[in-house]
């Protein structure tokens, strides 16, 4: 059970799926999870106060104006562990994404520092337009998660992706991410790592890690059980191990793989360490200096041929090929000849996607390859989990 001070803001907008909230309420609360329930007016049309009210076990919020005296929606918005749009209308993520504070659930979103989930549901055209999917861009590069809907048979009759996944599906999501528990452990690396010279100089290259960091956030929303070793301090709903050179994080993804289902080398590890770094300060005044360099392990290599049971393993390449054709070639090499099983190839020419919120990256495996194109990192993350658990799901389906 989770722990029973959680607290989640099921938000109910005015979609016909609205019917099914309830049903999540009632799970989500045998879990142990306190529920408040805020509401459009046209939410209210679908599913009456009085049912939100008797469900929840509290008040429902359903204007600005309720509580004015207190400003219930603010209240609500500083309090929460979690909020949760459910269902997430076309006209409520437009709002969102122009922050537009129009209801008492967009005022109570747009005011909140805590993780939000937004839940689709509308006619297929509607989510397919776009708009829609410029909206949805947007949020998710906010950090919000937006999950997708579920293919099959519409209100209108017609078939399509729009409707709300199942009751069971949503509770899981929200109960996942508050007990931290879930059905996958993921380790993830991130940033550039320093290879000393001397006490206080360094090599090192320019990743930033925010696409380790955006890794990290939407594993740890989506209810994955994460862990993060990186050379910067991102921290967040996860576990962090501080490390510094190539060889300190070969030793804790040695020591953490074990615990791990799926592990996503994001980090830019150096190729070449220093091979006796000076014991003092290297002193200016010599016309040259010469450095013996010898090669550091190559970690996720390493990892995926000693710890290949029960595991998925991902890496990065970072290359300076615009042709992406010949990026996938070399990609594809390079994810053989390490043993694993997705590679994310990026072209960084000139510097490019490194300190950017976005980047475009083709996603490869042994038998194909996506493109992603230009979108955000988060949401690039998010494409990648969902690559990584589908991967996981076929090669070991007992589990």
């Amino acid at each position: 059970m989770v722990n029973s001070g959680k607290k989640v803001v099921i938000a109910v907008t005015g979609g016909i799926s609205a019917y099914k909230v309830p049903e999540v309420i009632r799970i989500v609360k045998r879990a142990g999870i306190q529920v408040r329930v805020v509401a459009t007016e046209s939410a209210l049309q679908f599913v009456g106060e009085a049912t939100w009210s008797a469900i929840s076990g509290n008040q429902v919020i359903s204007s600005i104006w309720d509580e004015t005296e207190n400003v219930k929606h603010v209240e609500l918005a500083k309090n929460a562990d979690l909020i949760v749009v459910v269902p997430a209308t076309a006209d409520t993520i437009s709002d969102l994404a122009n922050a537009k504070a129009n209801s008492a659930v967009s005022a109570l979103v747009l005011t909140t520092a805590a993780p939000v989930f937004l839940f689709p549901a509308m006619h297929s055209q509607m989510w397919e337009h776009a708009g829609t999917q410029e909206n949805i861009k947007t949020l998710r590069k906010r950090g919000l998660v937006v999950f997708n809907p579920d293919k099959g048979e519409l209100t209108s009759g017609d078939e399509g992706i729009g409707r709300l996944p199942d009751p069971v599906a949503i509770a899981s999501s929200i109960t996942n991410f508050l007990s931290n528990k879930s059905q996958y452990r993921i380790l993830i690396s991130a940033g550039g790592t320093k290879e000393a010279i001397d006490p206080v100089r360094h090599l090192t290259n320019i990743s930033s890690g925010k696409q380790g960091e955006a890794l990290a956030k939407a594993a740890a929303y989506a209810g994955f059980e994460v862990t993060l070793v990186s050379t910067l301090d991102f921290p967040g709903p996860w576990k962090l191990v501080k490390v510094s050179s190539a060889k300190e994080m070969h030793q804790v993804m040695l020591d953490k793989v074990q615990e791990s289902d799926i592990v996503i080398m994001a980090a830019a590890v150096a190729d070449w360490t220093i091979e006796q770094p000076a014991k003092e300060k290297l002193k200016k005044g010599a016309k040259s200096l010469t450095l013996e360099l010898i090669p550091t392990v190559d970690i996720l290599k390493d990892l995926a041929n000693k710890f290949s049971e029960h595991k998925v393993f991902i890496g990065f390449a970072a290359e300076t090929i615009p042709d992406s054709e010949e990026l996938v070639r070399v990609a594809r090499e390079k994810l053989l000849q390490k043993n694993i099983d997705l590679i994310c190839a990026n072209d960084v020419s000139q510097g490019a996607v490194f300190g950017s919120e976005k980047t475009h990256l083709l996603l490869v495996t042994r038998e194909d390859h996506r493109d992603l194109k230009q979108t955000s990192k988060f949401e690039a993350a998010q494409e990648i989990l969902a690559t990584a658990k589908e991967i996981y799901q076929r090669k070991y389906p007992e589990n």
